[in-house]
């Protein structure tokens, strides 16, 4: 057996740190979808803008 000491506080920041980064992948999540929508909306205007000066 390994006689090693357990550093319980490095698993806690580990813990922590790895919270912090999956909050940052869902709010990337929502962010992406709002880009999307934004992207999808100004096509929809260039086009209406295009048929409604033809």
């Amino acid at each position: 057996m390994c006689s090693r000491k357990t550093r319980f506080s490095i698993y806690k920041k580990r813990n922590i740190i790895k919270r912090f980064f999956a909050r940052l992948k869902q709010f990337r999540g929502i962010a992406t979808r709002y880009r999307q929508a934004e992207i999808n909306l100004l096509c929809i205007n260039t086009t209406r803008l295009r048929y409604d000066r033809s």
